[in-house]
């Protein structure tokens, strides 16, 4: 007489969908950390120095520890500022005869703010996140939540 227990037969369409089944459940436990057990490059803290030149005093009380900077083209977080330090905005000016006087803008600073962030140091340059590439001499438009600034890059350690 048959046998008429059940009998799990297993084909290898059920093997791939178990497979499939157990990666995905893996994947979405592990998610945050798939990234990272991949990411071969080593972040470290990037310093660099900045100048913001004839600074109006309210801009320049924006500019304290901390506040969080980034790129106002396309919204990438450069880093936080470590210190800030102004000198009163020297300007040059013109008498009638042509000399150059060099004369203290009263209210206007020119800043020099110092900030921190994690990034790569490369051959090609230090890319600030990652992505974001700065160099000594470079321009750019850094934005706070309350203000943007036109900066210069000064320095990079």
């Amino acid at each position: 007489m048959p046998d008429n227990k059940s009998r799990v037969r297993l084909n290898i369409l059920d093997i791939i969908i178990m497979i499939l089944f157990i990666s995905l459940i893996t994947g979405f436990v592990f998610r945050n950390r798939i990234i990272e057990m991949f990411d071969t490059e080593n972040y470290v803290d990037i310093n660099y120095t900045f100048e913001v030149k004839e600074l109006d005093s309210t801009r320049f009380s924006y500019l304290s520890r901390n506040v969080v900077l980034k790129d106002e083209k396309s919204g990438i977080e450069i880093g936080k500022i470590a210190s800030v330090s102004g000198n009163t905005a020297i300007i040059d000016e013109y008498t009638i005869n042509g000399n150059i006087i060099k004369t203290e803008r009263i209210g206007y600073y020119d800043t020099y703010v110092e900030a921190t962030a994690k990034g790569i140091k490369s051959d090609t340059g230090i890319f600030i996140d990652g992505e974001f590439l700065i160099a000594p001499g470079m321009s750019l438009m850094i934005s706070t939540d309350t203000s943007v600034y036109k900066a210069t890059i000064l320095s990079i350690e």
